[in-house]
């Protein structure tokens, strides 16, 4: 029972990531045009595509979804600190 509460953590905590908006319409700049806001997207997301990187872990299991989970949020916190410099702020 303790392993399947472990499991269930798991799996909620890999849950808790979320993607980033790359479709051009959750950002907003004066001046700039759909294209220009996805282009401005797309280098942000490549220029954060190693934030919040870790050591390997060869603990597993819960570990690696806590891992995980601070990977994404860092990832998220970097990718919006890209777009705000570049002058944008969310829509929503």
């Amino acid at each position: 029972m303790r392993r399947l509460g472990w499991l269930l953590a798991a799996v909620l905590l890999a849950g808790c990531s979320a993607p980033l908006d790359v479709s051009g319409t959750g950002w907003r700049r004066a001046g700039a045009d759909i294209g220009q806001v996805a282009r401005d997207e797309m280098e942000c997301v490549r220029a954060v595509s190693g934030a919040g990187e870790t050591r390997e872990s060869y603990v597993g299991g819960v570990a690696d979804a806590v891992r995980h989970a601070v990977r994404e949020r860092e990832r998220l916190r970097a990718y919006d600190r890209c777009m705000q410099e570049r002058g944008y702020r969310r829509t929503a």
